[in-house]
């Protein structure tokens, strides 16, 4: 639970940062811009670690061993179907 209060902390500031980013940029403020890109970047990579992977299988076969593959890894993924 306090991991995903961590985690929901980290986006309300990542998101605080997009904003103040975009501002700076509107007002000309090159040198804190980058500043809060570095920040957000900071945030995104570093706490959340998030990576995405699409795969498109062309066969049940293939979908099947993408199934095993997820059941049996000890990473946790969450697995979004879209039909066809």
């Amino acid at each position: 639970m306090l991991y995903l209060g961590a985690l929901f902390l980290a986006k309300v500031l990542d998101n605080a940062l997009s904003t103040t980013k975009t501002i700076l940029i509107q007002r000309s403020r090159w040198v804190l811009a980058g500043i809060a890109v570095i920040l957000s970047d900071f945030l995104y990579f570093r706490i959340t670690k998030t990576i995405t992977i699409t795969a498109y299988p062309e066969t049940k076969a293939e979908s099947r061993l993408i199934t095993r593959y997820i059941a049996e890894s000890p990473l946790k993924f969450k697995r979004l179907v879209q039909p066809g």
